[in-house]
This record gives structure tokens, sequence and C-alpha cells, in this order.
């Protein structure tokens, strides 16, 4: 449980730097001591009444974030997946019972990330498919991260990605994509009915 209260955390501490930061502005040098204080103590008290409901049970917030490297150099494909660890529980209890403990059984696990490899895949614009290897998973608290591997063929301009991972659990899960090519960024977004979307690999 504490795991998942870690991203909050950072939200809060964000929070208190800001109030620190930003009300000094909002008042004449005289009172810039009483201002950091009244927002101090206003910005704690937001923010206890924030984590109020939150140390209760942590809530999902059924998103994800994959990455693609394309290495230029040697032509292959990077995948990782990064899901959180509450989202995954949840999906694994569904998926393989409720006896299923993801953060402790191994075989849990594995199984999400066949799983997760299972549910993605990637084409050439001629329709074939590339072959995706499982380069395994980990727990990195508050995220259970999936790797994948593959190697583009010469001269592939654009590939399409079908990004299914949990939307067979829930239709309100949204799949990010973001593509690293020559620099530059390009993303995907799965929700909805979203099937296949294609990304451009040109500079």
């Amino acid at each position: 449980m504490n795991g998942y209260l870690y991203v909050y955390f950072d939200v809060l501490t964000g929070i208190f730097k800001e109030a620190i930061l930003i009300t000094p502005r909002q008042h004449n040098s005289v009172n810039i001591k009483p201002a950091i204080k009244r927002g101090r103590c206003t910005v704690l008290i937001g923010a206890f009444l924030l984590w109020l409901p939150l140390s209760g049970h942590a809530h999902q917030l059924k998103a994800a974030l994959s990455t693609v490297v394309v290495n230029e150099t040697s032509s292959e494909l990077e995948l990782t997946h990064r899901y959180y660890l509450h989202d995954v529980e949840h999906a694994v209890a569904h998926l393989f019972g409720d006896e299923a403990d993801i953060f402790s059984d191994r075989t849990a696990q594995n199984k999400f990330a066949e799983y997760v490899h299972a549910h993605i895949r990637l084409k050439q614009p001629n329709g074939q498919l590339l072959t995706l290897r499982n380069a395994g998973a980990r727990i990195h608290k508050p995220f259970f991260f999936v790797y994948q591997q593959s190697t583009l063929p010469d001269d592939t301009a654009r590939l399409s990605m079908q990004n299914t991972v949990l939307r067979d659990v829930w239709c309100a899960q949204v799949n990010m994509v973001n593509f690293k090519v020559h620099n530059t960024t390009r993303s995907l977004h799965f929700d909805g009915n979203d099937d296949w979307l294609s990304v451009n690999l040109e500079p």
C-alpha cells in the first residue's frame, strides 16, 4: 500500500514548494514571512485533507505509458511498458484469480508479463508482423515494468501498433505510446475502440 502513495507524496511535496515560492510574490517585502506561514498552513491543511482518502486505499488510474526506442545504428526496437502496480494488482486478480499476488509471486509476475507480450503487436506497411521478444519484467514501486525487443527491417518508414493491454479488462483503460526516433518523440494514444494505430518513422 505504501508504494502506491509515493506518487501522491511527490505531488504534495511539489505543492509545499509552490507555497513557499509563489506566495511571497503576492505580498510586499514587509509581509513576506507571514505570507509564507499562512501559505504553508493553508496548503498543509489542504494536502492533509487530500491525503486522508488516499491513505485508506489507492485509486486505480487505468493508464499506462509505453516507450519504443528505435536504435538507428542496430535497427533494434526496445519497448518499455509501465503500469501502475495498483492497476496490475486488480487486473491480475481478474485475469488469474484472487489468489495471485503480483508483489511476491514470481509466477503471477511472469504471467502478467506474458499477458502484456500477447497484447502488443507491431506490423509493417505490407501487413507483416514483427517478431517481439519478451525481455523480462520488474517491479519498481509504484510501477510494474515489462520489456520487449524486436528488429526493425531496413527501410521501414512506418509502423502500425496494436495495444490492447488491460483494455480487455476495463473499458476506461488508456495506453499512451511514445516512439523515440531521429531525436523526436511521436505518440500514439489508445483508448475506446482504437485498434491499429500508425506512426511515421521517417525524419
